[in-house]
């Protein structure tokens, strides 16, 4: 009996055991924006405390962009757009915090491509796309950057995102000049990491099945 009283308790004691759960806290979109831009603002709510008590976040960034390569040649005579290629990183910023995903490099494919002479400028190539994510989690304690303490309010919690993109290009002939425009566009998501979250049904049903069966067996041994 002493048995099966104890193993009742630590039924009981497994399933009160606060376990941590995710949470997600919903997802903010950016852009398209041409890049380079920087400060642009964004919002995601803050934790709004009904499931238990917050230790952690994780924040996700998405960052995408699209390139379209130019040339323009002033020469008399013709030139080439031997190869360019665009790379491209975005930096999530909260305070002195920032979380950076780089984008793969965006390259123009078909080339060489003849740049004809006196030419305006002129799009080349297919429009070159990249796209790629990071995330970073952070947890309370050890959170030096304010970030859990920020989300841990019932309230919109105030980002910014900045892009940074250089080009590199070959060019042969004539006096040829290359560059590109580029958009830049993406998502950041929060997720939330829960304490003492709320019991599920299962739960909730094994806690009272062990309670009841602790009550039987307690009077069982009253009676006997």
């Amino acid at each position: 009996m002493i048995k099966k009283i104890n193993f009742a308790v630590a039924a009981l004691l497994a399933v009160g055991t606060a376990n941590a759960a995710t949470i997600s806290g919903g997802t903010a979109t950016y852009g398209p924006a041409a890049t380079d831009f920087s400060a642009l603002p964004l919002s995601l709510a803050g934790y709004d405390h009904l499931s238990g008590s917050l230790i952690g976040v994780i924040l996700t960034l998405t960052g995408h962009i699209d390139t379209q390569f130019n040339a323009s040649n002033s020469s008399t005579s013709d030139g080439f757009l031997n190869s360019a290629s665009t790379t491209s990183t975005m930096t999530l910023l909260f305070g002195a915090t920032g979380l950076v995903t780089a984008l793969p490099q965006a390259t123009l494919l078909g080339t060489p491509y003849t740049v004809l002479a006196n030419s305006v400028t002129t799009n080349y190539g297919p429009l070159a796309v990249g796209n790629n994510s990071n995330f970073a989690q952070y947890d309370a304690p050890p959170d030096l950057t304010g970030i859990v303490s920020a989300f841990d309010i019932s309230a919109f919690v105030n980002f910014t995102v900045k892009s940074l993109t250089n080009t590199s290009s070959s060019a042969t002939g004539g006096n040829v000049t290359v560059g590109q425009t580029t958009n830049g566009s993406g998502t950041v998501h929060v997720d939330f990491i829960v304490a003492d979250a709320v019991p599920e049904p299962a739960s909730l049903a094994m806690i009272g099945g062990g309670l009841t069966a602790l009550a039987y067996m307690l009077r069982r041994r009253k009676a006997a």
